[in-house]
């Protein structure tokens, strides 16, 4: 039995991993930080590793004694306060966790780091409006460079059997930064940034949990994908998609741009004095400002054979009636 550590396993992505592992046979660990919600986890059973990246010692007794298989290294920081923490958690875990690997000799057949579309920034900096492999990485987020840079040192280390994803927004059961914008649909209410003509990618949870654990077992390394759908998306049809799943009409609000700017940063004077990251800050202002999030999903394709089966209009169904059920909403 093939044995994988999943790190971020309690959260949105990492507890799909983990519940997809398991099914797949793998002998599933499940990397957490000691007093870590593990609710997300209730549905199945994997031995679960607390680890902490700033015990070293600890974490590389680990890597040594149980010579992983597959690492699925999906822990991240997406909200902080200080923008030094993501370089810290991003970059730095991710660094540290390669070396200890590295030192120890217990390379896996495959170590999958889940990065983001963020790292490469919006499709307004390229060529044709459309962010591709060979595109020049332009991040906008403290985010989105963090991930970068966990990216680019993953490429120093030649003896590394690498895949990264670069998902888009990734959506679906269980994910809840997204549940404030379908809360003020229900009640009526129509945000939009500068514009409500925004094109975005999505792609649903199950497309690519499924999709990275057929990396696993492909004959690609040290490949980098950008995941999607295939499709974009105005962020007006977006709310749309809500609108009808919920029954709801609303009253469109376009804010401007300056005005957004200084709430982003009432918001962050309040985050700090509360010591609790903002969902509302200058990076997300930052990523809402932007034109496009378009991507190009073909090595996707052609390597993995990847065909979503769910797009935002079957996929959105499925995540407002899993909030539904859970009250979310």
């Amino acid at each position: 039995m093939k044995k994988i550590l999943i790190t971020g396993a309690n959260g949105f992505l990492g507890s799909h991993l983990v519940e997809q592992g398991m099914q797949l046979g793998y002998e599933t660990h499940a990397a957490v930080r000691k007093n870590s919600d593990l609710s997300n986890l209730n549905n199945c059973s994997p031995i679960i590793k607390y680890i902490d990246f700033d015990k070293e010692d600890r974490l590389r007794d680990i890597l040594k004694h149980e010579q992983y298989d597959y690492i699925i290294h999906a822990a991240g920081l997406t909200k902080s306060i200080h923008k030094e923490s993501y370089y810290k958690v991003n970059s730095g875990y991710t660094r540290k966790l390669i070396k200890l690997l590295h030192e120890e000799q217990v390379l896996p057949e495959k170590f999958i780091f889940i990065s983001s579309l963020a790292s490469y920034g919006p499709a307004d900096f390229q060529v044709n409006g459309i962010i591709r492999n060979d595109s020049i990485p332009h991040p906008i987020t403290e985010y989105g460079k963090s991930k970068l840079q966990a990216e680019q040192f993953l490429e120093l280390f030649k003896d590394l059997n690498y895949i990264t994803f670069r998902p888009s927004i990734i959506y679906g059961p269980r994910e809840r930064e997204l549940s404030l914008l379908y809360k003020n649909i229900k009640r009526g209410l129509e945000l939009y940034i500068a514009n409500k003509d925004q094109q975005l990618s999505f792609i649903y949870i199950h497309d690519l949990v499924r999709i990275i654990y057929k990396s696993l077992s492909s004959k690609h390394s040290r490949r980098a994908y950008f995941a999607s759908d295939g499709k974009k998306y105005s962020s007006e049809y977006y709310n749309s998609l809500i609108k009808g799943v919920l029954g709801k009409k609303t009253y469109k609000f376009v804010l401007p741009m300056k005005i957004a700017r200084i709430a982003a940063g009432f918001s962050e004077i309040y985050s700090k004095l509360l010591k609790q990251p903002s969902m509302f800050n200058t990076d997300k202002l930052n990523e809402l400002a932007s034109k496009s999030w378009e991507c190009d999903i073909s090595p996707l394709v052609e390597d993995l054979g990847f065909s979503p089966k769910f797009y935002l209009e079957e996929g959105i169904v499925e995540t407002i009636k899993w909030n539904i059920e859970k009250r979310n909403l």
